[in-house]
């Protein structure tokens, strides 16, 4: 992952095609340390940086942020 080409995108309007999830994919401590490193720059409206991350890099971690996101999504489906 290139931090450089992700920055150079930001505000570009143009959005990375779409996906599927590959649960079995994992990422590099490098592109783990990248990914954080970026979190820590992006930009908010007024500087607030009003968000939490949080990452889960174990399958019981995992497991509890599912866990716990479950009820969220399901009552605002649209």
């Amino acid at each position: 992952m290139k931090v450089g080409i992700i920055q150079s995108r930001r505000g570009s309007g143009v959005a990375p095609p779409s996906r599927e999830f590959d649960p079995n994919k994992k990422i590099t401590d490098e592109q783990f340390e990248q990914i954080k490193t970026l979190l820590r720059f992006s930009p908010s409206s007024l500087n607030s940086q009003p968000w939490h991350v949080v990452i889960a890099n174990i399958e019981k971690g995992k497991k509890r942020i599912s866990k716990g996101t479950q009820e969220f999504f399901s009552q605002h489906v649209v």
